[in-house]
């Protein structure tokens, strides 16, 4: 009997020791959460708003963070912005190439002279960068980027590929140019010749041909920049049609799609 009181008292002890540890868990969080609460107003942390206020402050915030943009533009001149193509950080620089892009077309001439000199590399490949960002309004800027894509630097070239491209000029030194650069070293390279290529849509027989030879690349990336460019450039690549026909029936699956839908807009332009 004894035994068997025991064995009854057990079970009553560890349900109690179970409502006292849960009892116990509620108290520390009831704790915790003031703790937070208390540490929250102690610190100056701003409670968190209604759910209804959240849109307004999101959209407070974003015209708060447009101001301060616009003034810290304003906040330098441009020779001062000009002056800070070079820094160090790259973060600066990118500042300084959005800086000038606000004040405007006025500022290419200045990037065009900062782009031509090789003595400080990092306000070069800069200024080089900025006069992509200004697309055809840069036109003046072709000669010098020409120059740079015989840069040691292959992020020079690299930056010089991709702003004549946005530039855009249809004209036989930039085709030229580009075409040379497709038998470039370095794949990077290659791929930004033949996009730009295709986003100035040079239609010349040699751009073509290059384009199609560049199609057998090593490299997939290069091969789709190709495909892409000679898609942009439509009926005038139809040299090209052939190989893109092979690569369509041979190549890995991305390829294949990407040859299908060139032939379809060079076949068949919209």
């Amino acid at each position: 009997m004894c035994l068997l009181r025991e064995s009854f008292v057990f079970p009553s002890t560890m349900m109690n020791q179970v409502f006292r540890s849960a009892f116990c868990m509620k108290v520390a969080i009831r704790l915790l959460t003031c703790g937070l609460i208390a540490g929250n107003i102690f610190l100056g942390c701003r409670p968190m708003p209604p759910m209804g206020e959240n849109s307004q402050e999101r959209s407070n915030s974003k015209q708060r963070a447009t101001e301060f943009r616009e003034v810290r533009y304003t906040d330098k001149t441009p020779e001062e912005w000009l002056s800070l193509l070079g820094h160090r950080n790259s973060q600066v620089r990118d500042q300084a190439i959005d800086a000038l892009l606000q004040y405007g077309p006025q500022q290419i001439k200045p990037l065009i002279g900062v782009a031509a000199d090789r003595s400080n590399p990092r306000a070069r490949l800069s200024a080089i960068r900025a006069l992509g960002a200004f697309g055809p309004q840069a036109g003046e800027a072709v000669p010098v980027l020409i120059q740079a894509l015989e840069d040691e630097s292959w992020d020079g070239r690299d930056a010089a590929a991709e702003a004549l491209g946005a530039i855009k000029q249809e004209t036989p030194e930039v085709s030229a140019a580009l075409v040379r650069a497709l038998q470039d070293p370095d794949e990077r390279i290659r791929m930004a010749a033949a996009r730009a290529i295709g986003r100035c849509k040079l239609s010349h027989p040699t751009a073509v041909e290059a384009l199609t030879k560049v199609l057998g690349d090593a490299d997939m990336n290069v091969q789709l920049a190709a495909i892409e460019a000679l898609s942009e450039i439509g009926p005038a690549a139809r040299a090209a049609l052939p190989e893109l026909q092979k690569l369509a029936e041979t190549g890995p699956s991305l390829i294949q799609a990407s040859a299908h839908q060139a032939i379809g807009h060079i076949d068949h332009p919209q």
